[in-house]
């Protein structure tokens, strides 16, 4: 027995101990995954990245192209990053394209299928041919209109077995969960009302992992995706994967396991695939899926969530305080992990990543900048029983438009430019959120016609009208794209940037953020140490930060313009410094 088969049957025999054959469940895995012949020898893989490496966030339908009657979205979209976003973007997350019934693509109706107003497969696979395409695996869940929980309600195998139920009398207040609906829906069958665990809404309900037939349906669906070029997958909201009453119901151990079966067989499946997980919770909870220290193996990188709320209160707040513990407390991460960093998302801003680190009274203050901002507040139910703030909807780009007190100062564009400067200097990978690029304000007509808060920052837009902003240089959208490109360009320049390139936290006072970053030998083909420092201005004053030692511009070509002089930073202004 090889040892990644031994590895899988260990996996499998601790998920699922009365299964009559974990030996033949393994084999049953690789030929669902796609693996008909194991190699010689699995050696560690190292993730396939670099300093290079800037994603973009999207739907598929953000862009709409109505010059061409055969424009589907997923062909206009490929032409657009090419045409505006080519220069720094090498990445490309696409959000669910699959069939839906509601929650703009996370209620999956056919999680093996393009939605024929998008486009096809080949339109997948055609994004993913010249940068790295990442997609969604959406594996808490399925919509109440999928094949599986039809069959669920008709009693009739496979989906029949496919979703976790209650009993509604048991205990469940021990459940964490985003949401304030009911955790249960009660539903007609055949055999009588049975009630489908609904950790998000009644429209998506909990698909049951304890079964192994629902593992192998998952893996047959990665064997899918990466067939059709996706080279990393976004496990969205695993962390509600694995239920079991009279716990928490999330992060469970049976989770880690899981995630780890997805990575053992990615790694031999396809080997320069990534796992990204996406658990909007506190960064202790959070990074417990890098794995465990002995033998880590499960996540290659992390969604960042404890990032966007502490630079958007830093930026609000006008200082850097409490951005700066959090940093300054942050572990070295392991070879081959990291963060995939970002400010802004189709979701909000999840606020539940700064309990310990905000107080509720400050978490209160980011909200109510929120709604002078014009966003709005969504809420869940905390442990004691009562409505707190879960999530800031809220577009970026509207939420910086306002100081901390109100104020409309002028100077926008700055302070968002600032909140990407951290992004783009912190270790991992960064993305940029579509409407971030395009300095989209808050679709409030989305909000009222759907009647969902999140709708305020997903807002379809026609080509015709961002293509005659950008060709505006005075109009936001073009100042915006221009100035992130530049700072996307110079964290691209420079191997220090690496996502596993080591990262301190300089001292400096509250008003600016100092980050070094050291290129380590890790990145191939730059063995040469180099370290480059990078300020950022939180505040609406000019900040003079000491500098001891001689430094150059990271973008001066100039062999002559070494300095040994203090660093001037204009309100919300950046300075990138190699030292030399």
């Amino acid at each position: 027995m090889s040892a990644l088969v031994s590895r899988l049957v260990e996996h499998l025999t601790a998920l699922y101990p009365n299964h009559e054959s974990p030996e033949t469940l393994a084999e049953e895995a690789l030929r669902a995954i796609g693996i008909d012949t194991l190699p010689a020898h699995t050696e560690a893989v190292r993730p396939t990245w670099s300093e290079r490496d800037v994603a973009v966030i999207t739907y598929g339908d953000t862009i709409l192209d109505g010059r061409s009657a055969t424009s589907e979205p997923l062909a206009a979209l490929r032409s657009f990053i090419d045409e505006r976003l080519g220069t720094f973007i090498s990445m490309v997350h696409v959000l669910p394209f699959f069939p839906y019934s509601s929650d703009d693509g996370f209620s999956v109706v056919d999680f093996a299928a393009v939605r024929e107003d998008l486009g096809q497969w080949s339109d997948i696979a055609n994004l993913g041919r010249d940068r790295r395409l990442m997609a969604d695996l959406i594996v808490n869940h399925a919509s109440a209109s999928s094949q599986w929980f039809q069959q669920f309600m008709a009693d009739e195998p496979p989906g029949k077995e496919y979703f976790v139920t209650a009993d509604p009398t048991a205990d469940l207040s021990d459940v964490v969960r985003p949401r304030t609906s009911p955790l249960l829906c009660p539903v007609d069958t055949p055999s009588g009302t049975r009630h489908v665990w609904a950790t998000f809404s009644h429209d998506q309900l909990d698909l049951d992992f304890a079964n192994p037939e629902v593992l192998l349906e998952f893996l047959r669906l990665i064997d899918l995706y990466v067939t059709n070029g996706v080279r990393a997958l976004r496990l969205d909201a695993v962390g509600y994967l694995w239920k079991e009453i009279g716990t928490t119901s999330i992060h469970h151990p049976q989770t880690h396991r899981v995630v780890k079966v997805f990575r053992e067989l990615l790694e031999v499946r396809q080997p320069d695939a990534l796992l990204i997980t996406e658990t909007n919770v506190p960064h202790a909870e959070n990074v417990s899926y890098f794995g465990d220290e002995e033998t880590g193996n499960e996540a290659h990188l992390v969604y960042n969530f404890t990032m966007p709320p502490l630079v958007l209160q830093a930026m609000l707040s006008g200082s850097s305080r409490y951005l700066k513990s959090w940093i300054d407390g942050l572990e070295p991460l392991r070879p081959g992990t990291s963060f995939f960093n970002f400010l802004a998302s189709h979701d909000g801003i999840g606020v539940r990543p700064t309990e310990g680190i905000l107080s509720p009274a400050e978490v209160d203050e980011l909200a109510a900048a929120v709604k002078r901002a014009g966003g709005r507040v969504s809420m869940f139910t905390g442990p004691d029983g009562t409505d707190q703030p879960y999530e800031l909807n809220v577009s970026l780009f509207a939420a910086l438009r306002l100081d901390g007190g109100g104020v409309d100062d002028g100077l926008q564009i700055d302070r968002f430019c600032a909140a990407h400067a951290i992004m783009l200097a912190f270790v991992g990978v960064p993305a940029f959120y579509i409407h971030s690029l395009l300095a989209s304000p808050n679709d409030l007509d989305g909000v009222a016609a759907s009647g969902a808060n999140r709708s305020i920052n997903r807002a379809q837009l026609s080509r015709e009208a961002i293509d005659a902003a950008l060709d505006t240089p005075s109009s936001p959208q073009a100042e915006v794209l221009r100035r992130l490109g530049e700072l996307a360009k110079l964290r691209r320049s420079s191997p220090a940037f690496h996502p596993e390139a080591a990262q301190a936290l300089l001292e400096t006072s509250d008003q600016v953020v100092g980050l070094r970053r050291t290129n380590i030998g890790r990145a191939e083909g730059h063995e040469t140490p180099e370290v480059i420092d990078v300020y950022v201005n939180v505040s609406a004053s000019e900040a003079v930060v000491p500098i001891d030692g001689p430094w150059e511009h990271l973008d001066s070509d100039d062999a002559d313009a070494v300095q040994a002089a203090d660093l001037v930073l204009a309100p919300y202004g950046s300075g990138w410094i190699r030292r030399r």
